[in-house]
């Protein structure tokens, strides 16, 4: 809270692994919730922030969205872009190569009830300052998240995205052409593995050839008395063959200590 008002702290932190001393690049309170993405390409640091609009702020409507970058060279923090968005907000971003730099934009779609609504994602970029909107990801009712890569945008469709290892990964290039759209194969983790139970997959880095895979396992515990579950991750590439997928990396399960 700032002053009675709902208020969120907001701090980049840059640590020097060397010498291990601290400094802190970015700290702002923001009126509500607010989300945030770090980025780095060469010799800067981008800090997207998108957050609620402000009486200072020129805009009426929506929500704004900053970009923040830091000259590792020059050691200057400053506030290089900043937008209005009226519809929606930004999800995450990535950086190509070139510089250019891309978001996934989530929106509502209303329904009568408000646990019934849905959510739609369009990939936009920024050209000559501004947001725009370059196309949406195909929708279906199963639609449940898409978020850019190293050069893809990867979307989710599924019922249910916890306890249940069907979930339908559909991968577009950046100019929106499907590279890959089905179930990914799910690895034998053998006997180490048998008493935990599939929780959930997170995206850690994919291109047009491959995805860097979390599969988040569960294992029911009892701790200073009382049930609960214990969780390990093992890491998976899935290859990208044929527009489908094909498992070429599991991590040892005898590595993972709460295993054994």
């Amino acid at each position: 809270m700032d002053d009675g008002v709902p208020s969120t702290r907001l701090r980049l932190t840059m640590l020097d692994p060397l010498s291990e001393e601290t400094r802190v690049l970015h700290d702002r309170v923001y009126v509500g919730g607010v989300s945030s993405s770090v980025f780095f390409h060469e010799n800067t640091a981008y800090l997207l922030v998108d957050r609620h609009i402000t009486e200072d702020d020129e805009y009426s409507d929506g929500r704004v969205w900053e970009l923040w970058t830091y000259d590792i060279t020059s050691d200057v923090m400053e506030l290089s872009l900043q937008g209005n968005l009226t519809e929606g907000f930004l999800r995450n971003c990535w950086i190509t190569d070139e510089g250019e730099i891309y978001f996934m934009l989530e929106k509502d779609i209303e329904a009568e009830r408000e646990e019934d609504w849905q959510w739609s994602y369009t990939l936009a970029k920024i050209e000559d300052g501004s947001l725009k909107e370059l196309w949406d990801v195909p929708y279906e009712p199963t639609l449940g998240d898409a978020q850019v890569y190293d050069g893809i945008v990867v979307s989710q469709y599924s019922t249910n995205f916890r306890y249940n290892k069907d979930v339908r990964f559909r991968v577009q290039d950046l100019d929106g052409s499907v590279i890959a759209d089905g179930f990914l194969p799910y690895p034998d983790l053998g006997e180490d593995a048998e008493d935990y139970t599939f929780e959930r997959y997170e995206i850690v880095w994919g291109d047009q050839t491959c995805m860097w895979m979390m599969l988040w396992l569960t294992k029911p515990v009892v701790h200073y008395g009382s049930p609960t579950t214990t969780q390990v991750s093992l890491t998976v590439k899935y290859d990208i063959t044929d527009g489908g997928f094909v498992i070429s990396f599991v991590e040892p399960t005898d590595r993972l200590p709460l295993i054994n």
